[in-house]
């Protein structure tokens, strides 16, 4: 059985739902580049310690309120860092590109 594609924001306190929307802010104000896969997106960001936990503790509440999404983070000490939101299905592309303005 496949998982249903909907954001679930209440299943974030109102505390985690603050800090989710401070962190997605922050880091779209850092965005280095934004790559179309055939199934998501990725994000690269400066590899830095504070660039790191931020999107750390955002994928920490995104998995919460969107189970459906695969996360992958690729870390190169020499490059930046590559966060990549996908999933099994297209239409998790198209959930991504609406929820975060692509």
């Amino acid at each position: 059985m496949s998982m249903p594609i909907a954001c679930h924001f209440n299943a974030l306190s109102v505390d985690q739902q603050k800090k989710y929307k401070d962190l997605r802010n922050q880091l779209k104000a850092i965005v280095i580049e934004t790559k179309e896969l055939p199934n998501g997106y990725s994000f690269t960001y400066p590899n830095e310690d504070i660039v790191l936990e931020h999107i750390m503790d955002f994928v920490i509440l995104e998995r919460i309120c969107c189970p459906f999404l695969e996360f992958k983070l690729n870390i190169n000490t020499k490059d930046d860092v590559l966060l990549t939101l996908s999933g099994h299905s297209e239409t998790i592309k198209s959930f991504l590109k609406i929820e975060f303005e692509l």
